[in-house]
Parts: C-alpha cells; sequence; structure tokens
C-alpha cells in the first residue's frame, strides 16, 4: 500500500484529489479572466459587450456544476444550468447580435463544454436542448423582424467570438488531461494490485508444493517402520503359531501390506501433484516397447484377481519401440486400468488397445461401466473433480489430472467418449519423438 500511496502522490492525488483540482481549476480560470478583462474594461482600454460577462459569470456557475457532478446530483443540477444557459443565449442573442453574429459562437461554446463536463447518457439532452434553442431563435428573429445590425460593433464580435472558443477550448483541456490522470492512476493501480496477487499466488503454490513434499517425506519414513515391521513380526508368527491360525494370521498380514501400500501410493500420487502443481516435472525418455509395458502394468494391477478379469490388450499396426518416459507411461496406464476396473462390472473386463499409425501411436482403454454424465465431461480433467455417479466410490480425484498432464508432456492428447450405463473409452494419442530411428519389431 506504501508504493501505491507514492505512485498516487507522484502523479496527482487519489482520484477525489483529480477531481477537486479540475474544480479548482475551473476557478482559476474563471477568476483570471473575468479580472484581466474587468480591469481593462474600467480602465477604459476596451469596450465588450455585457454578454461576454455575463459567460464569465457563467464560468462560476460551471465550476458549481461540476461540483455536484462529482457528488452526483446530475438531474436538478442539469435542469438548473440547461435554464441558466438558455437565459444567458436568449438574452445575448436579443441584446448583442442576433444569431448572424456571435449568437451562433455562444452557443457553439456552450455545447462544446456541456459534453465536456455532462455525462454521456444526458448528451441526447443537450443536443436537443441545443437544437431546440437555435430554432427557436431563428424562428424569433423571423417572426419577429428584429434588425439587429444596427446596435452591434462587428469588432466586439469578432472578439467575442475568439474568448468564447478559448473558454470552450480551455475547458476542454482540464477536463481531458483530469480524465487522463484519472485512467492513468487506475491503471496503474490494476497493475499493482495484478502484480500483487500474481505473487501472492506464486507463494502460496510455492508454500502448498514445499507443504506436500513435506508430507509426503513424513509419512513415507514410518510406513516403511510398519512394513518392515508387520514382515518381522509375520516370519515371527510363522515360527511360533499353529498350523490352523497360521492361515488366519497371513490373510490379516496382507492386509496390512495392502493397506502400507495403498498410503506408499497416495503418497507418491501428493509428490507428483505437488511437483506437477510447481512445474518441476521433467521427462527422461527412453526406448521402450509399449506393448510390454502395457501387459506389465495389466499383469502388476490384475496379480490378486482371477484370470477371467483380466483385460484382454490387442495390438494394431507394426509394432515399434517408441521414446517415451517410462514411469509417467506406466503411471497413465495405471489411472486409467484402475479407473476402468474400479467403475466396471467383474463379469465385464476392460479392453485394451495398442494402434501403431504412420505418425503416431495411440492406446483406448475401453470399461463397460456405469459411464460418467455429460455435464461432467468437460471438468472431468479438473484436480479433485468427481463426477455426480461415482460419489461413492473412493477416490482422490486426481488420477485423471495425472493422465492429461504427463500426456501433454509427451506432446500428446487424451480424449474421451462415454455414455452413461453404458461405459466410456478413454484413448490417449501420442506422436512418434523426432529422435526415433530405430526400426520396427520383428
Amino acid at each position: 500500500m506504501k508504493a501505491l500511496d507514492q505512485i498516487r502522490k507522484y502523479i496527482s492525488g487519489d482520484a477525489k484529489t483529480i477531481e477537486e483540482r479540475t474544480l479548482l481549476f475551473s476557478l482559476f480560470f474563471g477568476g483570471i479572466i473575468s479580472s484581466f478583462f474587468s480591469l481593462l474594461y474600467f480602465v477604459k482600454a476596451i469596450d465588450l459587450m455585457h454578454a461576454f460577462y455575463v459567460y464569465l459569470i457563467s464560468i462560476c456557475f460551471l465550476t458549481l456544476f461540476y461540483y455536484f457532478k462529482i457528488k452526483k446530483n446530475f438531474v436538478v443540477t442539469l435542469i438548473i444550468f440547461s435554464f441558466f444557459e438558455i437565459f444567458m443565449a436568449v438574452f445575448d442573442w436579443y441584446k448583442y447580435g442576433g444569431v448572424d453574429n456571435d449568437n451562433i459562437a455562444l452557443i457553439f461554446a456552450m455545447m462544446i463544454v456541456n459534453l465536456s463536463i455532462i455525462p454521456h447518457k444526458f448528451h441526447k439532452w443537450v443536443f436537443t436542448c441545443i437544437l431546440t434553442l437555435i430554432l427557436t431563435l431563428n424562428f424569433l428573429e423571423s417572426f419577429l423582424q428584429l434588425d439587429f445590425q444596427s446596435r452591434v460593433y462587428h469588432k466586439h464580435v469578432k472578439i467575442h467570438q475568439i474568448v468564447l472558443c478559448m473558454i470552450a477550448a480551455a475547458v476542454v483541456l482540464i477536463k481531458f488531461k483530469s480524465d487522463y490522470q484519472k485512467t492513468r492512476l487506475e491503471l496503474i493501480e490494476s497493475k499493482i494490485e495484478l502484480q500483487k496477487s500474481l505473487q501472492k499466488e506464486k507463494e502460496l503454490n510455492h508454500m502448498k508444493s514445499e507443504f506436500i513434499s513435506m508430507v509426503s517425506h513424513q509419512f513415507r519414513t514410518p510406513l516403511t517402520s510398519i512394513y518392515s515391521s508387520s514382515e518381522l513380526i509375520n516370519l515371527t508368527a510363522n515360527h511360533y503359531l499353529p498350523n490352523d491360525q497360521k492361515e488366519k494370521a497371513a490373510k490379516q498380514f496382507d492386509r496390512i501390506y495392502s493397506s502400507v501400500n495403498q498410503l506408499n501410493s497416495m503418497m507418491e500420487r501428493l509428490l507428483l501433484f505437488g511437483q506437477m502443481e510447481a512445474n518441476k516435472m521433467t521427462l527422461n525418455k527412453e526406448w521402450s516397447n509399449i506393448e510390454e509395458l502395457t501387459l506389465k502394468v495389466v499383469r502388476s494391477f490384475y496379480l490378486n484377481f482371477p484370470s477371467e478379469q483380466l483385460p484382454q490388450v490387442r495390438t494394431l499396426g507394426e509394432k515399434r519401440e517408441v521414446f517415451v518416459d517410462q514411469n509417467l507411461i506406466e503411471q497413465i496406464l495405471l489411472n486409467l486400468i484402475s479407473n476402468a476396473h474400479k467403475y466396471s462390472s467383474s463379469d465385464s473386463p476392460p479392453e485394451v488397445l495398442i494402434h501403431f499409425a504412420r505418425e503416431t501411436f495411440s492406446i483406448k482403454v475401453r470399461d463397460f461401466g456405469i459411464g460418467i454424465p455429460k455435464d461432467d465431461l468437460p471438468y472431468l480433467f479438473q484436480a479433485f473433480h468427481r463426477a455426480k455417479n461415482a460419489k461413492e466410490i473412493k477416490g482422490t480425484g486426481i488420477g485423471l489430472t495425472f493422465v492429461k498432464k504427463f500426456v501433454e508432456l509427451h506432446e500428446g492428447s487424451v480424449k474421451v467418449t462415454s455414455k452413461e450405463n453404458i461405459g466410456s473409452t478413454f484413448k490417449i494419442l501420442f506422436p512418434y519423438s523426432s529422435q526415433e530411428n530405430k526400426p520396427s519389431l520383428a
């Protein structure tokens, strides 16, 4: 805030100060002009028309109007100001020259000033009044057949016109400068606020990444201790327990191992999520057999499941090695296969299709489960988003976020098609790396 205050003081103060300065400029300008010509008038240096002094007085009224404009009392002051200007224009028309002399210059100057100080929504009012005034004066002049030429000095008319134009131009310049300074200040304030928000966002992201990393590492040590201690107790139990209790104990230890592995997997995902959010992920590419890699993930995931639930993996096209990050590809496949199994029934195992095309290769994972509601599809890859029909099924909500990010790191894309109660198909598409020069697999 100190920096913002300094900038405000450096330019011209805050928004209120700018408006007040415009007010003072108008008063100062009106006072100087009035004093100068009044002095010349009293020392008989010039002999100007009284209408000019009337208009000088209107400068003060204009300043008063501007004050009410700041206070937002537009309608009342607009009516009063319009009445005053109409009276002044009619007086000038009748007393000093008619429409053909300086009256048009006066009305033109009034219009410029009005358009400069009156809000845009009242501009129709201004044009209507000005047009009505000109037409009315022309009609009255023609109808009454007045002769103005005999009581007007053309020299005074020219001076009057020049001064009126100067006054109008000065008011416009003052208004323009005020608006320019105000807009400039608002832009600087917006830029500073944006920079502060960006810096705060960076700090929060850094804190979040550090926290996730710390939690992941802090959990890993006790989980390792639990796992190793469980193995030691399991060995001791197998040595001392009777044979009829060993099987029951083995099941309990398997549950412990499974829970520890789940927690480790969750910690790994959190750590990956933190790295992904902080844009700290890097690719470690190597030549890989994508078919063998897919089969490895499938067999590992379905290790403890009956063989009839094992997904069928098919391959189309000419097989070849690809240049990818094996760890990230494994994470992609594990997330997709895990979701396909989770949302499918046991009697309809998922399907996996690997397709080698001319310039790309793709992997499709299809399930025959509950499907994804159409309304949830646009938000499917957002972190922690869960579909409406999947609230009761366990999950972290970041698996598909990983999939999209890891695929994009390989300059690939991911697409999904789904129908409720029919199933979903996820297709990940990768371009062949420009570094690939290996021949096709036999």
